[in-house]
């Protein structure tokens, strides 16, 4: 037995426990009903055991999800059950228990975006994504679990809005790296090793190293990084130039 035919679901690796675990998703038929039941898969034993809480994230698909090494919990950001969704959970294994962490300062809903863990920074990051208004979102963001907050950053150097990219964490090189994506994109994005979050990252594009910019983060990053960040959220424009292997 396991969690049984679907699509457009979230996995994340559980280093603390060597096993991978598997939430929501949709099934084949279009009308068919979503899921919001929650998978553990035991490489081992090649086993799948059902965690579901009684409460937690309602039936979705199409969200980010990743696993936060530091506090040992796994996290459900966004997706689609008919609306668009911006709201944030954390199932942690310890309590079996899911617990909404959604602030009042969030992301925009969305669908179809990835989210990932930078170790470095000890934040979880989610770029892009669809919204309601079938737009090819092209904001970066990341969630800070120590602070349970969401920061927003607003650079003049952005990979262009889309959807359906391959993401991963780069731990060695310390690089969140984006790949692709609908609308036919095929394009690779690196965000570098910047230090902590309160630093103040700069943007240099590695195929024109002489061509550097600052950013410019407008929700928790200042130019100072001993200055307290404030609260107050920036639309992120859009780039309209695409660029081949570059950083942001």
């Amino acid at each position: 037995p396991g969690p049984g035919a679907r699509h457009s679901m979230g996995m994340s690796y559980d280093s603390s426990r060597n096993t991978i675990f598997l939430f929501g998703g949709k099934p084949e038929s279009i009308r068919g009903t979503l899921y919001n039941d929650l998978w553990e898969f035991d490489p081992v034993t090649q086993l799948w055991r059902d965690i579901t809480p009684l409460n937690g994230p309602s039936p979705r698909h199409s969200f980010g999800m990743c696993y936060d090494p530091v506090t040992a919990k796994h996290y459900v950001f966004g997706g689609y059950d008919l609306h668009w969704m911006n709201d944030l959970w954390c199932f942690d294994y310890a309590t079996g228990q899911w617990t909404d962490l959604t602030p009042a300062f969030s992301p925009p809903p969305r669908s179809t975006h990835n989210m990932e863990i930078f170790l470095n920074w000890k934040v979880l990051f989610t770029f892009g994504g669809w919204d309601m208004n079938a737009t090819f979102m092209d904001d970066w963001w990341a969630y800070e679990p120590g602070a349970t907050r969401w920061i927003h950053f607003n650079q003049p150097v952005m990979p262009p809005g889309r959807i359906h990219y391959a993401s991963s964490y780069d731990e060695n090189r310390r690089r969140f790296i984006i790949y692709s994506g609908a609308p036919g994109l095929d394009d690779t994005w690196e965000f570098g090793e910047f230090g902590t979050p309160t630093a103040t990252p700069s943007l240099t594009p590695t195929a024109t190293p002489s061509d550097t910019a600052t950013a410019t983060p407008t929700e928790t990053q200042t130019q100072s990084p001993t200055e307290t960040p404030s609260n107050t959220p920036t639309d992120s424009p859009r780039s309209k130039e695409r660029r081949e292997g570059k950083e942001w």
